[in-house]
């Protein structure tokens, strides 16, 4: 019984003496609820044996809730964009691509270089009876019917086949996606380029060294669907009225000096077959008026990052610049919001952190076996060991030619922040922290299909000055 009344309290965030636990359980046990109602009434936080003895006749000693300040409004921001697409080149033509492409490869095999490693080019490796290094582009990969695997592979100087015959580097194959550009070191040898080891561009294991010496937090989120009949309006409302220092974990809101949202704010127009049958709002301006009316009631000094998703108003293909100011003015217009493209490369307090939607995890996980929706985390990891957010080309994630790959990851973060996958995941690769926020949405028809079950509602926040990350249930 004692359990029962201290879950009950605790739910209110009310606490209460041992002697008033005592009285509860022999006396006022049918009377709980109307206890609790009175002490919210009357902004009680101690429920004490005075109270409950004056309690029919509503004379009760009042100890007032401890007041809480925001503590992160003692600290000044600190946030520096280092990366934010906005300018579109001009309409895309073979020579962009080609470009594109260019750009992509010279940028990795500069990171191939600066390991210590020498290529060769491929039109030298095949006139070369010696072991050598190529940098290339994968254009394929095949099982024979041998068991062995064949890659077409090319560079700008020619194309070759590389057969790899070692069973170890037969599974490293598996992680192999098409577009990706990688290292093979071997020997040419008739038709083939003989791989003896495949090497991936990959993140080198960074130092744990970040960590401030101010108690502020960082909150993750994406994936809010405004708009659509699935969106968990109650559930994104409680997350709010926490930051409002409304409810139980005062102390962790009280720090909360950011707010990272990583794309798909509203639910959209016409971005699938049949979209207007499962939107509650019908006017994408609607969405985004509704959404800001819900974000202007944050507390003044939380400063809130937003990039695009592929349900937001801004061009599908990748980088996407910023939501366009028109569909949502009344975020330009407000300071608090900082409206950055996806990917974006920002810092805070000298910690970086690449927001990138992650649409290119659809791409992943349905091309690689061992990977699925459950461990998002894994397919994550994969960026940093490609150096790319969308390795493979043509396929779910429209990329555009632009003049610089804007996808390649050239400096390592110590945060990755992605969403577009629905399901909160945290982990850890060589010390880059790789945080996915899940959602603010119920299962969807489509993501029933896939075999996708979302995880509403579950937020992770960063400590920065213990650059540890925990997951708050909304």
């Amino acid at each position: 019984m004692k359990k029962h009344i201290l879950e009950e309290l605790l739910k209110h965030d009310i606490n209460i003496t041992p002697g008033a636990l005592e009285l509860i359980e022999k006396k006022y046990s049918n009377s709980l609820k109307r206890i609790i109602e009175e002490a919210i009434k009357r902004n009680i936080a101690i429920i004490t044996e005075d109270f409950l003895r004056n309690f029919d006749n509503n004379k009760v000693e009042v100890i007032i809730k401890e007041t809480y300040k925001r503590l992160a409004d003692e600290y000044e921001e600190e946030i520096e964009v280092k990366k934010s697409f906005k300018k579109i080149s001009s309409k895309a033509d073979v020579k962009k691509f080609l470009n594109y492409f260019r750009n992509r490869y010279e940028k990795i095999k500069e990171m191939f270089i600066k390991r210590g490693i020498k290529p060769v080019t491929i039109s030298q490796a095949i006139k070369s009876k010696e072991e050598v290094y190529i940098v290339c582009c994968v254009y394929d990969v095949r099982e024979t019917s041998s068991k062995n695997i064949v890659m077409d592979v090319d560079d700008p100087t020619g194309s070759v086949k590389a057969l790899v015959l070692k069973d170890e580097l037969k599974e490293v194959c598996k992680e192999i996606i098409r577009d990706e550009i990688i290292c093979l070191k071997g020997r040419y040898n008739k038709s083939f380029f003989i791989v003896s080891d495949i090497i991936f561009p990959d993140s080198p294991l960074k130092t744990k060294t970040k960590k401030l010496d101010i108690p502020i937090v960082t909150v993750f989120i994406s994936d809010i669907h405004l708009g659509s009949k699935k969106f968990l309006k109650e559930k994104f409302l409680k997350f709010i009225r926490w930051l409002n220092l409304e409810g139980n974990r005062k102390e962790i809101a009280s720090k909360v000096k950011y707010i990272i949202i990583g794309g798909d704010l509203v639910d959209g127009i016409g971005v699938y077959p049949n979209h207007e049958e499962e939107l509650e709002i019908k006017n994408i301006r609607r969405q985004y008026k509704e959404l800001y009316e819900i974000l202007s009631k944050l507390p003044k000094n939380i400063r809130v990052i937003i990039i695009p998703g592929n349900h937001d108003a801004t061009r599908q293909a990748e980088p996407q610049p910023p939501i366009i100011e028109e569909y949502a003015k009344e975020f330009y217009e407000d300071s608090r919001f900082l409206m950055l493209s996806n990917p974006s490369y920002i810092s805070l307090h000298g910690i970086d952190i690449l927001i990138y939607h992650g649409r290119s995890l659809d791409d992943i996980i349905t091309t690689l076996p061992g990977y699925d929706y459950k461990k998002v985390d894994k397919a994550m990891s994969l960026w940093l060991k490609k150096r790319h957010l969308s390795p493979l080309y043509g396929s779910r994630t429209p990329i555009a030619p632009e003049d610089y790959d804007f996808l390649l990851i050239d400096n390592i973060p110590d945060i990755i922040h992605a969403g577009h996958v629905h399901r909160t995941a945290v982990s850890d690769y060589k010390n880059v922290l790789l945080i996915n926020s899940g959602t603010f949405q119920e299962q969807t028809e489509f993501q029933k299909r896939m075999n996708i079950v979302p995880t509403p509602g579950l937020v992770p926040i960063l400590y920065m000055d213990e650059m540890r990350v925990s997951i708050l249930e909304f």
